[in-house]
């Protein structure tokens, strides 16, 4: 009898999940042991909030670092990458998601960087304004994941070849 496929995800995912409360417990408890007094319960309610967005920003500190240091070492160039407001690209993300759910694919729903209106353009013509900004090789880092991209065909296919 084969495990659900839920329950192997669960079972692979679980780790990650309880490494940070874990975590945090482990440490109040050695704050505890060592002072004597019981830590604050405001002071564990803000630590147990902010551990998983301090162990988000960490692993993306640490990515990012790891990446130049990587390319260096290669004697390497990383690619530039387009400019965000919201953490993780999430501006970017709710628009496509936005776009997937209530639009067209071939539309993109933008904010105008300087008017600060809604601003209705293409996919294409959104990407190539992007490309002109910072050229046709970018890192598009959305939801803390980099992913580089080439929006030239030339480019892409030299990539393919190498």
């Amino acid at each position: 009898m084969q495990l659900p496929p839920g329950l192997v995800a669960l079972v692979r995912l679980l780790p990650r999940l309880l490494f940070t409360p874990a975590t945090v417990y482990i440490t109040l408890r050695i704050l505890k042991a060592l002072t004597g007094k019981p830590v604050p319960g405001w002071l564990r309610v803000l630590a147990y909030l902010l551990a998983l967005p301090a162990m988000v920003a960490a692993k993306f500190l640490y990515t990012r670092i790891r990446d130049r240091r990587e390319a260096a070492r290669r004697g390497a160039i990383l690619p530039p990458s387009i400019k965000y407001r919201w953490p993780g690209a999430l501006d970017k993300l709710s628009v496509l998601l936005w776009n997937f759910s209530n639009g067209y694919l071939g539309m993109l729903l933008s904010m105008c960087p300087r008017h600060g209106c809604i601003d209705l353009e293409s996919l294409a013509e959104y990407v190539q304004s992007e490309c002109e900004e910072i050229g046709n090789t970018f890192d598009l880092y959305a939801m803390y994941e980099s992913r580089a991209s080439a929006s030239s065909f030339l480019v892409a296919q030299r990539r393919a070849t190498n």
